[in-house]
C-alpha cells in the first residue's frame, strides 16, 4: 500500500476531515482509488490530490455539491478556470448588493465614533496552476 494514502493520511494531508471524505465517496464526488475488499478501508492516490484540490477550492467560493459533481465529470483546466471566473461574476454582483457607500452609511455613535466602519479584507486567493483568481469584498463591522 506504498503507493496509497490511507483516508487518515489524505485526511491531515489535505486540511479536510474523514467524514467529509466518506460522504463525498457515498455521493459520488470523490472515489478511493482502492477499497480493500477484506476491511473495507478506503485509499486514495496521489494522482487523486489535484481533483480533491479542485473540489475544496469549488466549494469555498460557494459551488454546490451538485455543481461540483457536474463540474468534475469533464474536468480540465481549461473548464475549471470558466467555471471560477462565473463564480467570481457570481460573486461580484453579490458584493455590489451588498456594499455600502461608506460616505452615507456610516452610522455615529452617542460618542462621535462609527457604530459602523467598513474595511477592505481579501477573502480568498485561488490558484489553479499558473493563474490567480482573488476575490475582494468589503465588510461591514461594529
Amino acid at each position: 500500500m506504498n503507493k496509497y494514502f490511507s483516508i487518515g493520511e489524505l485526511s491531515k494531508h489535505q486540511n479536510i476531515s474523514r467524514q467529509t471524505l466518506i460522504f463525498y465517496d457515498k455521493i459520488g464526488l470523490f472515489k478511493p482509488a482502492y477499497v480493500d475488499p477484506l476491511n473495507g478501508y478506503r485509499y486514495y492516490s496521489a494522482n487523486q490530490l489535484d481533483v480533491l484540490d479542485t473540489i475544496c477550492v469549488m466549494k469555498k467560493v460557494g459551488f454546490s455539491l451538485d455543481e461540483i459533481k457536474n463540474h468534475m465529470k469533464n474536468y480540465n483546466l481549461d473548464s475549471s478556470l470558466i467555471a471560477m471566473r462565473k463564480q467570481l461574476t457570481i460573486i461580484d454582483n453579490q458584493i455590489k448588493e451588498l456594499n455600502m457607500d461608506t460616505e452615507t452609511e456610516v452610522c455615529p455613535n452617542i460618542w462621535g465614533k462609527p457604530l459602523l466602519t467598513i474595511r477592505f479584507i481579501n477573502l480568498l486567493m485561488v490558484s489553479i496552476g499558473k493563474s490567480c483568481l482573488f476575490i475582494n469584498h468589503y465588510i461591514v463591522t461594529s
